[in-house]
């Protein structure tokens, strides 16, 4: 980045303060600004409502020139290129687009970046330039808690419901509200095959045991197998339909990125793409275990009462 600056190309960076406040060090900021990458912090750590500082930026994309653009669950630190084992084999996917779709995401980094300066871009510079031809659908999309439209949670229950064959999905945490257990549940009566992919080695303890309390209302359903990715963390977040449809990007199954989060996605229809992400479902599935009630259920007493405290939290997991 610094290397690039100094060539004059336009580099900026948008990070999370909450989410990077360990990672980095103190004067983070005024380093890269006095490299030539023009920066922002997002939602800085200031004096404010406790509210406004569980706004964080989940969005995780590189767009270069225009042309190019990268999103998926990768952030930027050791674990994510399994360079550092924190828990196990770190399970991640990313896509790449090129050509008209990547306009999408550079108007969502540029709406971000507007708002931290209080300005207006012209988008017109920022249209790609390159033309690819494409074989199917693919459309970026960014959601934010402030449009109370909560697009990530609506669009995933539609693709739930509109499944007739099976449903796959890959996510870190399981934390969701009663709609979407039963639109799991109603699939699986009508014959849906259900595949759910969840870490082996959690990264939040706290998180993992809410997350198996909710799997356990659907492990016992025909038609739902749930998976524990054996080598360790799954960071992943897919939803795949029916061969036809899917989902890749930042949005985990849970509150915060549904409700709380500002998140990145990438919706498929009908493309060559889909081939590539079932390959990575099914090598997963080949790496997991397959988990049963037993495995999910809690007997100790304090756990139990633990858990309840967890699960009242739920929508801060």
């Amino acid at each position: 980045m610094v290397e690039k600056a100094n060539q004059g190309v336009d580099v900026r960076l948008i990070y999370d303060e909450w989410g990077s406040t360990t990672r980095i060090k103190r004067g983070f900021k005024k380093r890269m600004e006095a490299s030539g990458i023009k920066t922002v912090a997002f939602n800085p750590l200031k004096l404010r409502f406790v509210v406004a500082l569980n706004y964080r930026t989940h969005r995780k994309m590189i767009i270069i020139d225009g042309n190019v653009g990268f999103t998926g669950g990768i952030n930027i630190a050791d674990e994510y290129a399994n360079i550092k084992k924190r828990f196990g084999h770190w399970h991640d996917a990313a896509v790449m687009l090129k050509g008209d779709a990547v306009f999408n995401m550079t108007s969502s980094f540029l709406e971000t970046w507007d708002f931290h300066h209080n300005q207006t871009t012209d988008l017109k510079a920022f249209q790609p330039t390159l033309k690819f031809s494409s074989d199917g659908i693919a459309i970026p999309f960014s959601d934010s808690p402030f449009s109370k439209s909560f697009l990530s949670k609506h669009l995933y229950t539609q693709m739930i419901f509109s499944a007739k064959k099976a449903i796959y999905l890959t996510t870190p945490y399981f934390i969701i509200d009663d709609d979407l257990i039963n639109a799991f549940k109603i699939q699986a009566q009508s014959g849906v095959e259900i595949h759910l992919i969840v870490p082996g080695i959690p990264d939040k303890k706290f998180a993992y045991r809410v997350t198996k309390y909710y799997l356990k209302q659907l492990v016992t359903i025909p038609n739902i197998y749930i998976y524990s990715y054996s080598p360790g963390f799954v960071h992943s977040k897919i939803i795949y339909i029916d061969d036809m449809v899917a989902a890749v990007g930042t949005v985990n199954f849970d509150f915060r990125s549904f409700y709380l989060h500002f998140e990145n996605n990438v919706w498929f229809y009908n493309t060559q793409a889909l081939t590539s992400i079932k390959e990575f479902l099914n090598s997963t599935i080949e790496q997991s275990k397959v988990l049963k009630f037993e495995d999910l259920h809690t007997k100790n007493v304090f756990a139990k009462i633990y858990e309840t405290l967890l699960i009242s939290l739920s929508f801060l997991l």
